[in-house]
């Protein structure tokens, strides 16, 4: 499995107004010939937002991700 951008940037501030548009994606790319599945935990779950979190990623296909965070910490 991949990730593409290999690099995020997550642009501030991260207030309750701003956290309501401020989704950035990324994409898991599953280059194998399986079928996989995904789980994306955080040690913050209260102030970020994924979206979907877990899943499945068909052979050579792709899932976008949304995550957002929410305030700081």
């Amino acid at each position: 499995m991949e990730v593409f951008p290999k690099e995020l940037f997550v642009e501030g501030p991260y207030n309750e107004e701003m956290s309501k548009s401020k989704w950035t994606r990324f994409s898991l790319i599953n280059n194998l010939p399986q079928n996989q599945v995904f789980k994306i935990k955080s040690t913050k779950p209260d102030i970020i937002a994924i979206t979907p979190h877990c899943g499945f990623i068909r052979a050579m296909d792709r899932v976008e991700v949304n995550f957002k965070i929410i305030k700081n910490s």
